[in-house]
């Protein structure tokens, strides 16, 4: 996979897949990041709940998968 970032196209193998980051990247298409602090205002009630339970899904998710690419990167040395 290229690597990827601002001004950069991804292209995911199949074309309903999503990529899970963190909020350094930019919103949309096949990224998806947290809600932010400053989008909840503007939320209702339903979908604040919503993006909240989304928030703490994504960030149980990159808990579980950071000690994987840090094993990746000693192992690769």
């Amino acid at each position: 996979m290229e690597p990827i970032g601002p001004g950069r196209n991804l292209v995911l193998p199949q074309s309903n897949a999503k990529l899970l980051t963190d909020k350094t990247y930019p919103d949309g298409g096949s990224l998806l990041t947290p809600v932010r602090a400053n989008q909840m205002p503007v939320l209702n009630n339903r979908v604040r709940r919503r993006a909240l339970r989304f928030n703490r899904v994504l960030s149980k998710g990159r808990v579980k998968i950071k000690p994987v690419f840090k094993e990746m990167k000693l192992t690769e040395r």
